[in-house]
């Protein structure tokens, strides 16, 4: 369902802001593109801006190219979060904004508190992951997610957490899942004889635990099941790639494992691997999960995140009981040996969950309903 727009400028004469910690790559700058490309079909690109706080980068450079306008406040938000607040409040002083849309942990705290200093209307907030706060970060996240109007999670697991510590009011909160781009789907899919090709697509980041990933294809490789390749994407700078580096080596996987820089061109990794892998201690949404299944690709995956929400393991994927390598190797070695029918079936299976993820333009839709109403 796409939503009715009346005129080119959604509420009055401002501005609509999506603000987020940054734009280079990962799941929440994934989204932020996905967004920019449903906003110029509809010739939005004078009504809508966005703001990273730090790290622009690829998404930043996409989203340019599409004609909108991208400012990084270049902000040490950790190191110095006063200066960082009086620099965002500064920011939207000089902006005609009218909806603001914050997405994370710090475009949620920042921006909800200096959006209400300088008056803006209309305040969505959306929470991305699951999170340790400390003390003060709880008080002050709490005080910022009360003071917006709706408050977005990515995924049930997320909105029970920001429930569970009474960060937000429950009339409040909405699951609103990630916008995915459909239309791009493909069922060109690899052969299984020769050799299980797997992907891990995203941040180099302890959270995402690729000493699990990396040292479980180890053990399975030394029990003489070789028949595997494994793709790493996402390598940022020399220190991340000499970090994966170091432990293949220590696993002895050099002829196993491929590590490239990160990059806008996902789709080409996506369609060039049986499997989407990922290992993470937590995650949010896992926005690489929807890319790659919307894609025809089955994801093996620790329970976490959006993952049991939508993958029945072993019909449309595979997910560890835990995240014990005993555990997580069983999963892998599942892969590994599976017969084409019965990746077929599971392949067939991913296709047809993914025709429930959510569509950009249904997503922009319950934005522009958020948009036009005010709780009291």
């Amino acid at each position: 369902m796409k939503p009715r727009i009346k005129s080119r400028k959604f509420m009055g004469d401002g501005t609509r802001l999506h603000m987020t910690y940054g734009l280079n790559i990962g799941g929440c700058e994934t989204q932020m593109f996905n967004l920019a490309q449903e906003y110029a079909k509809r010739g939005l690109q004078e009504e809508v801006i966005f703001c990273s706080f730090s790290l622009s980068g690829i998404a930043a450079r996409k989203i340019e190219a599409l004609g909108f306008q991208v400012y990084c406040l270049s902000l040490d938000i950790w190191g110095k979060p006063l200066r960082s607040l009086l620099s965002v409040i500064r920011f939207l002083r000089d902006k005609d904004i009218e909806l603001l849309i914050t997405t994370g942990l710090e475009a949620n705290m920042f921006g909800c508190l200096a959006a209400k200093v300088v008056h803006i209307s209309r305040i969505v907030t959306e929470e991305i992951g699951i999170r340790s706060y400390s003390i003060k970060q709880r008080i002050i996240l709490r005080l910022s997610l009360r003071m917006a109007d709706y408050n977005f999670a990515v995924s049930k697991i997320v909105l029970k957490n920001l429930l569970d510590q009474k960060l937000i009011r429950k009339e409040r909160g909405y699951i609103s899942y990630a916008p995915l781009d459909l239309k791009r789907k493909s069922t060109n899919l690899l052969s299984l004889e020769a050799k299980v090709n797997l992907l891990y697509l995203g941040r180099i980041h302890p959270e995402k635990n690729l000493e699990l990933l990396i040292s479980s294809l180890g053990k399975i490789r030394d029990g003489n099941y070789n028949n595997f390749q494994l793709e790493i994407v996402g390598v940022q700078n020399y220190d991340e790639r000499r970090l994966i580096e170091e432990i293949v080596q220590l696993h002895k996987l050099e002829k196993f494992v491929m590590v490239f820089d990160a990059t806008s061109n996902t789709e080409q990794h996506i369609d060039g691997c049986n499997f989407l892998v990922q290992s993470s201690r937590t995650e949010g949404m896992g926005f690489s999960v929807l890319e790659a299944m919307s894609r025809g690709r089955p994801v093996i995956s620790t329970n976490v995140g959006i993952v049991p929400e939508i993958i029945d393991s072993g019909v449309n994927g595979l997910i560890s009981k835990s995240q014990s390598q005993s555990d997580y190797m069983s999963v892998l070695l599942t892969a590994i040996l599976m017969d084409r029918g019965e990746y077929d079936a599971m392949v067939n299976r991913v296709l047809e969950t993914s025709l429930s993820f959510v569509e950009t333009s249904t997503y922009l839709a319950l934005i522009d309903s958020m948009g036009r109403k005010t709780n009291s």
